[in-house]
């Protein structure tokens, strides 16, 4: 199982690093370190992130996944499909009843019931 990174201002936690980082620059930080999107809100810590951005704005899917052929907008996206889709690996586990899950966020949803939080 991961050790989480916690965010000490928002305690939100993440699988890693670079994650903690990117949310405090975004989330606690000063607004004028951002690289913001003309066409939407949303706001981009690195210039590189915000260079690749515009191609969800258009109808282009250049990226294909070599395992079913589904085209895809970004690297990002591709490696997201084959988590979900051909990946059967699930790190993240219920202390309570050790259920696994994909996403650390499913555990979180998962252990709230555990809680009786909705």
């Amino acid at each position: 199982m991961h050790e989480m990174k916690k965010c000490p201002i928002c305690r939100m936690q993440f699988n890693t690093d670079y994650l903690l980082k990117r949310r405090n620059m975004l989330n606690h930080q000063n607004s004028q370190k951002y690289h913001s999107c003309p066409r939407c809100p949303k706001k981009f810590v690195s210039n590189s992130e915000f260079k690749q951005h515009p191609i969800h704005h258009s109808g282009e899917t250049p990226i294909e996944c070599d395992i079913c052929g589904l085209y895809l907008k970004s690297k990002f996206n591709l490696v997201q499909h084959i988590k979900d889709k051909h990946d059967h690996e699930r790190p993240f586990e219920c202390k309570d009843c050790s259920w696994t899950f994909k996403r650390v966020n499913d555990l979180h949803r998962h252990e709230e019931a555990h809680s009786g939080l909705k």
